[in-house]
């Protein structure tokens, strides 16, 4: 009798969700994409305004994740984190092939796959740990964002050293993005994040100060 030959079991990723936006956050706000947002995350971040994504959404194909992409608009992957489905990330990129692929990332895993990605946004709590520095040298093969989100305990003395450390990498940016609630922008935030990115582009020029402009409008 001949053996049967085995079919390949299909690597699945676990996705919170998958929807059709405006970037909100960062360098590219306002453009047009595709966000696919992986499921679980290992941090615990006070702010965190997609704890559904933490532990919800069903498991799913690569193919199944590109059939619900239309167009050719940007994908953005985010979370939840995405490093910590390296094998499904992987193979879905390759599926991405050929078209612009951002990813916003806390680092959690190392990322074998950054050179395939338009630009990377990496968030971070300040300071800056030994591990976090290994990450930006790790990402830096591509352009990419330092994100710090601007809370009531942010020092600038971290947001500083932070800056002069990101001053090594001329691919490097940083966006101060003030802490959000619910809906709306803490203004005490926004106005701590404005006087920090005066004070950092005396040292360091590619800052920029940005609040989720998704919010803002009310969009997804």
């Amino acid at each position: 009798m001949r053996k049967k030959i085995k079919k390949p079991v299909a690597v699945k990723g676990k996705i919170a969700e998958i929807f059709f936006s405006i970037q909100g956050e960062g360098l590219h706000c306002g453009m047009p994409c595709w966000f696919v947002r992986f499921s679980g995350c290992d941090k615990n971040c006070s702010y965190c305004d997609t704890l559904y994504a933490k532990t919800g959404g069903s498991f799913m194909t690569s193919e199944k994740v590109i059939k619900r992409i239309e167009g050719n608009a940007p994908v953005v992957i985010t979370g939840g984190e995405p490093t910590l489905q390296g094998e499904f990330l992987s193979e879905l990129l390759a599926k991405l092939k050929g078209r612009m692929v951002f990813i916003e990332t806390a680092g959690s895993k190392p990322l074998a796959d950054a050179d395939a990605f338009e630009h990377i946004s990496f968030h971070a709590e300040l300071p800056l740990s030994p591990d976090d520095r290994k990450f930006i040298r790790s990402i830096s093969v591509r352009p990419f964002t330092l994100k710090i989100v601007v809370t009531h305990v942010t020092k600038f003395k971290d947001v500083l050293r932070a800056g002069r450390y990101l001053g090594r990498f001329d691919n490097s940016s940083i966006v101060l993005q003030p802490v959000s609630k619910g809906k709306k922008i803490d203004k005490a935030a926004l106005r701590k994040a404005l006087l920090f990115a005066g004070r950092l582009q005396r040292v360091y020029k590619e800052v920029r100060m940005l609040p989720q402009i998704h919010k803002l409008l009310d969009l997804k």
